[in-house]
């Protein structure tokens, strides 16, 4: 039988001094929350890029962008950053010049490729673009207190019950795609699509 994962002493330090709360405040030596597991596990404490955006069913969604190594970090970043931010800017005709959608494409980390995914996503979803946040902002997390049980006279302390995002997806490729040519965008076109 599968143990099941526990937080431990380190982990909750690591969330306490993360969203500012006291020391001793997280509980730990307990059942992980799905909510602590994500936050933990998916998200790293500074990623170079990410943004919210619309997801599925409405409900904002975190993307992480992941670097293309085929450029310097900095100019991968400044780059895509570009990219999105014109990208928000051109989600209607304006000037004679198409709509732009957001494309996003994750190539997948099975081999089989079943967790590969694109998805378009209309740019004027595109919220706020994030570099180098620390994911305390990137997930805004909510706290509850752990409910004592029987044999306790109190609560063991808090726990992170869940995120305000409803979703991370982690992004390997970024575009632009018009919406009358159909054409991608990719950063090599950014002089482009400025001019």
């Amino acid at each position: 039988m599968k143990s099941q994962r526990r937080i431990t002493a380190d982990e909750a330090a690591q969330i306490e001094q993360e969203n500012n709360l006291a020391p001793g405040v997280i509980a730990c030596d307990r059942p992980i929350t799905e909510a602590e597991e994500n936050y933990l596990d998916q998200v790293d404490a500074y990623p170079p890029l990410a943004f919210h955006a619309t997801g599925p069913a409405g409900k904002i969604a975190l993307y992480l962008v992941k670097r293309d190594y085929r450029l310097s970090e900095e100019d991968f970043f400044d780059q895509t950053r570009d990219l999105l931010i014109i990208g928000r800017g051109r989600s209607r005709f304006m000037n004679s010049r198409e709509p732009l959608s957001l494309c996003v494409t994750n190539w997948g980390s099975k081999p089989d490729g079943s967790s590969a995914m694109s998805t378009s996503i209309n740019s004027a979803n595109i919220g706020t673009i994030f570099t180098g946040a620390p994911r305390c902002i990137l997930l805004l997390p909510l706290f509850t207190q752990i409910p004592p049980t029987e044999f306790e006279e109190r609560s063991p302390g808090r726990c992170m019950y869940g995120l305000q995002v409803a979703q991370i997806i982690h992004v390997d490729l970024i575009s632009l795609q018009g919406a009358v040519s159909m054409r991608h965008f990719h950063i090599e076109d950014i002089p482009q699509l400025i001019n």
